[in-house]
């Protein structure tokens, strides 16, 4: 899980720098069961609760790194 963190740190702080923004929240769904590189989804925001525009640059940005971005039915949970 710690990869996961990393990765999710990495691409807020590059969103942030990309759309020049001062912050951005990142709503990543791993499965419980994920493998290293799998997500359920990810979903970029500028509060917590409106989906932003940088969201397919954020799920980009995750599949560029290596993650397979895919909502297999199975649980999930907020990362």
């Amino acid at each position: 899980m710690m990869k996961l963190q990393k990765d999710i740190c990495d691409v807020g702080l590059w969103l942030c720098r990309a759309f020049k923004m001062a912050s951005a929240y990142l709503r990543v769904d791993p499965h419980y069961d994920q493998m290293e590189w799998q997500a359920a989804d990810v979903v970029a925001m500028m509060s917590c609760t409106h989906p932003d525009p940088m969201t397919p640059a954020a799920r980009a940005a995750f599949r560029t790194l290596g993650y397979d971005i895919n909502d297999a039915e199975a649980d999930r949970y907020d990362c």
